[in-house]
């Protein structure tokens, strides 16, 4: 799932920016896990009325976002290096048969990445 991601954007953005880059389609794999962890923690937080992460419930936003960010850069890292170069082109070559541009890539892509965001806010 996370490597289709990866492809349909690396497409994207050679197609729109004839970049070949692996940073911003890494990224959108990192947010598209993030968006999940997140869509995890909302649905058992709202079936079991827990709060596994209550030990920020005292602090402020700021004060949140500082203690998260290490996390966050962390699997950012991971996926940024995970996707770098040799894997990358394993999935080229794996995808390099297929049309990126159809309408059920177009909402497989919005199915993975939109909707936990919207099953979140919802659940929120």
């Amino acid at each position: 799932m996370y490597n289709f991601i990866f492809w349909f954007f690396y497409k994207y953005f050679e197609w729109k920016d004839k970049d070949d880059s692996t940073f911003i389609p890494s990224m959108l794999v990192s947010i598209s896990i993030i968006s999940h962890l997140w869509l995890s923690y909302a649905i058992y937080k709202a079936i079991s009325g827990l709060n596994p992460l209550e030990w920020g419930v005292d602090l402020s936003y700021e004060q949140r976002k500082v203690i998260y960010l290490p996390f966050a850069a962390l699997l950012i890292t991971i996926v940024w290096y995970y996707y770098y170069k040799k894997h990358a082109k394993s999935i080229l070559t794996k995808y390099e048969n297929k049309q990126p541009f159809t309408i059920r890539n177009i909402i497989y892509v919005l199915l993975i990445i939109a909707v936990p965001i919207i099953i979140i806010a919802k659940l929120s």
